[in-house]
């Protein structure tokens, strides 16, 4: 029997639709806690791409722009939150690879000049190129697939190599660069592989490029080689070159660019023979491009620069790219100032209305810690050791710790005790230049305050340090079998979060501790605490973040993650009235700390409430859920269709899964005490 649904039941069904619609927009749109300042400007970019008067730019982290105006400005265009790793123009299209090894990306493709996209492989893709109607991809699944007509269709080859970092189709050959198995060749358009590695002694091929019939390689380890016999014998070519981590090649005329990790650009005037360092020094080097003379370089976090007369000068061009990863924040006063990823030090006088990139003299661009003595200023690095300025930054001096990877710094009377990676525990003098004691050897320091005039050292793997004066030995350990990453102090006690997601608090001294909030779905990045407040941030085995924040020392909780439910978190700062957050690839972001620590939002918390639901949209059976509460209890869930009949299931731990293979297609949504969320039915 054929069911007709007459006009009142059309019509109802028509407005559950329409309320669910409205309930998306709603959701989408809802209030978010947190909002983004204007920087820092720059990041990581991956790939770019000159295509007539205008340029594309592939992030690490925050998609894909472009500029209209040769790099003076840029916009935001397509795939904000993913990664871009290479952007291509072949006939009028323009392509995109995008993905990591734990997100489903794809390969795009645009036909005017990226306002529409269509995806034409849905699988994440590390490099591909185009020849002659050719399309290759490689993906993070240690696949590669050909295509003919430009991705319609798809055939995956056999490729015995493995996973692939690097390839170039030429009119005769295959040449594919392999993450351990070095070059591999194939005349045949991949039917048959030979793999050609007679003179190489680094297996790791980053990047291939040619000149007329000589192709170049740049390795992870073994600088750069050249062969002119299509790889039969492979000469090294590594003269003058310091840094043999090559990420990019790319040939001006007579001249050779060479890209490396942590000592900047290269050059050569006569084909790789000897090598110069250009006055790009310092950075390490993603990619490059060209347009004439111009030279156009992507770096790991400070954005791009560019030069017009072969490296002999630079400038920054990172208006709008706001991609940077920030390490730590610190404020002193009404100033912020962000240490990040590879780009440097930043520093904002408005709130972060604007920022400014400042000592330049720190040669190491990776800042990891920050803090503040009087009118001195520390600087720790990953890999530089730390450095220090008394006149504001105008001069900065390096410290007697010149190679160390450091994670903390923390003046105290008249020392400084500094925790590093893997190489403990430091106590130096004021002036940071004679070393007095060092602990811990080998060990991973991530934390360091004092309370009761006792200093607590938290280390990855023996717990918390408690010292006392003169600061000879521990007197004694506390959370020693927890990996503590995350440690701070105020007036009512001591603060410290683990690798488990616990966040302890003590009140006497570490004499003993209570778990005051929990989420064992992910770590503890970040506390930071003032007076009775308290905010931290876990980072999720899903890579996202999870912040709560309280404003009566830990008694009650309520959940701050809005606004930033994409973004990890890497550590906060307060000033007055503000409170800052610093993100892994999308800059700062800021609220205030009325809304942050509102007694109004904070009451009855175990009505507030946060949570996931994923895959989504979801195609198979099963849809499942994950609830972030630091209270949560037993509860109901229900389920509301897209005809609107409701289904309800009770909760019992904070990781269900929900049967959904009854659901008809479409807009679906699912209630939690207060809070709704939508989910697709595919």
């Amino acid at each position: 029997m054929k069911l007709e649904l007459g006009f009142p039941k059309r019509k109802l069904i028509l407005k559950l639709y329409l309320i669910i619609i409205l309930l998306a927009f709603i959701y989408f749109n809802a209030f978010s806690f947190w909002i983004p300042t204007n920087g820092p400007e720059g990041g990581e970019i991956r790939s770019i791409l000159i295509n007539k008067d205008t340029i594309f730019a592939g992030s690490f982290s925050n998609g894909l722009y472009y500029s209209s105006n040769k790099g003076k400005e840029w916009k935001a265009i397509a795939f904000e939150n993913n990664r871009i790793n290479q952007i291509k123009f072949f006939k009028n299209r323009l392509f995109v690879g995008i993905g990591t090894k734990e997100d489903t990306g794809g390969l795009f493709v645009s036909t005017n000049n990226g306002i529409t996209w269509e995806i034409i492989l849905k699988e994440s893709v590390i490099t591909f190129d185009i020849f002659n109607n050719i399309l290759i991809a490689c993906t993070y699944s240690n696949k590669m697939l050909i295509s003919y007509n430009l991705g319609k269709s798809w055939y995956n080859f056999n490729f015995p190599g493995g996973l692939v970092y690097s390839i170039l189709i030429t009119e005769n050959n295959i040449i594919v660069g392999t993450e351990a198995n070095g070059i591999f060749v194939s005349s045949d358009l991949g039917v048959t592989w030979e793999q050609r590695n007679n003179g190489l002694n680094c297996l790791i091929i980053w990047c291939i490029a040619q000149k007329d019939t000589t192709w170049y390689i740049g390795t992870g380890g073994g600088g750069i080689f050249s062969t002119s016999n299509n790889g039969e014998t492979w000469i090294a070519k590594n003269s003058g070159i310091l840094h043999p981590y090559v990420l990019s090649i790319l040939f001006i005329d007579t001249l050779v660019f060479a890209g490396t990790v942590g000592g900047g650009l290269y050059i050569s005037l006569n084909k790789g023979n000897f090598w110069f360092k250009t006055n790009l020094s310092y950075e390490s080097v993603m990619c490059l491009a060209t347009e004439g003379n111009n030279l156009y370089v992507g770096t790991q976090g400070s954005g791009i620069y560019f030069s017009s007369d072969y490296g002999i000068t630079w400038r920054e061009l990172n208006r709008g790219i706001i991609c940077s990863e920030i390490l730590c924040l610190a404020s002193k006063g009404d100033t912020l100032f962000a240490g990040t990823n590879g780009g440097g030090l930043h520093i904002s006088y408005d709130f972060g209305k604007s920022w400014y990139r400042t000592a330049y003299r720190i040669r190491n661009n990776y800042v990891k810690t920050i803090a503040f003595k009087d009118s001195t200023i520390y600087v720790g690095t990953l890999g530089g050791g730390f450095y220090l300025t008394t006149d504001n930054g105008e001069n900065w001096k390096q410290s007697y710790l010149k190679t160390y990877e450091i994670n903390v710094i923390f003046p105290y009377n008249d020392l400084l005790f500094i925790g590093t990676n893997h190489n403990g525990l430091f106590i130096l003098d004021f002036d940071g230049d004679s070393l007095l004691f060092n602990y811990f050897k080998g060990e991973t320091i991530t934390g360091i305050c004092n309370y009761n005039d006792k200093i607590f050292i938290a280390s990855k793997s023996n717990g918390i340090s408690i010292w006392e004066f003169p600061y000879q030995i521990p007197s004694k350990i506390t959370l020693q079998n927890y990996s503590v990453t995350s440690l701070t102090s105020n007036i009512f006690g001591i603060l410290a979060g683990t690798d488990d997601g616990d966040l302890f608090l003590s009140t006497d001294s570490g004499n003993s501790w209570k778990i005051i909030a929990s989420n064992n779905f992910g770590s503890v990045v970040s506390i930071k605490s003032y007076k009775h407040k308290i905010i931290a941030s876990w980072e999720t085995k899903n890579n996202n973040n999870w912040i709560i924040a309280s404003f009566d020392s830990g008694k009650t909780w309520g959940v701050r993650t809005k606004g930033l439910e994409n973004k990890r978190v890497a550590s906060f700062t307060f000033t007055d009235s503000l409170i800052f957050v610093g993100t892994f690839g999308f800059g700062v972001y800021k609220s205030s700390t009325d809304t942050i620590f509102s007694s109004k939002l904070e009451k009855n918390t175990s009505e507030i409430v946060d949570f996931e639901v994923f895959p989504n949209p979801v195609a198979g059976d099963f849809l499942f859920i994950k609830i972030h509460d630091v209270n949560f209890k037993s509860n109901d869930l229900i389920l509301v269709n897209i005809l609107g009949i409701q289904y309800h299931f009770k909760i019992d731990s904070n990781y269900d899964e929900i049967f959904v293979g009854h659901l008809p297609k479409g807009i679906n949504a699912i209630i939690f005490r207060n809070i709704t969320k939508l989910f697709i039915k595919q």
